[in-house]
């Protein structure tokens, strides 16, 4: 009885090893993206005068349906480009950018470069923050150009 609960234990341990182990390579791809130009497919797709967003969804996300509507209030308020993306159907590019996770949004610079790639689900105020902080970065590379 005492070997079984042990063994339990371990593959619990394991299970969580590994769990934690995935997070942490996906964030350190999705980090890797920052400053990385995104992929030309979704770049014709988002007509960007300001920082944007590229939200991946799926179809049976009810955490994804919380984020939409993050998103849509952000984008009524704020004039924000949103595009829409879903996840299990254009698994190409939602691989390229690291997305391992539904909902994920990826903040864009106006020049088309990936500033930030969130996995889970963010609040509007953390993704208006994420814009601001990218239409920052863009004017400074900008000014020093």
């Amino acid at each position: 009885m005492v070997e079984r609960a042990v063994l339990v234990a371990a593959v619990i341990v394991l299970a969580c090893l590994a769990g934690y182990a995935v997070r942490q390579r996906a964030r350190r791809h999705s980090e890797a993206l920052t400053g990385t130009a995104l992929p030309a497919e979704l770049a014709a797709r988002l007509n960007l005068t300001t920082a944007g967003i590229v939200y991946f969804y799926g179809p049976h996300c009810a955490t994804c349906r919380r984020q939409s509507g993050e998103l849509e209030a952000l984008s009524n308020a704020e004039d924000i480009a949103v595009l829409s993306v879903d996840a299990s159907r254009e698994t190409r590019l939602a691989d390229h950018l690291g997305v391992m996770t539904v909902p994920a949004t990826v903040i864009v610079h106006r020049s088309q470069q990936v500033h930030a790639v969130n996995l889970g689900f963010r609040s509007a105020e953390q993704l208006r923050e994420q814009l601001v902080s990218a239409s920052v970065e863009h004017e400074r590379s900008r000014a020093s150009a």
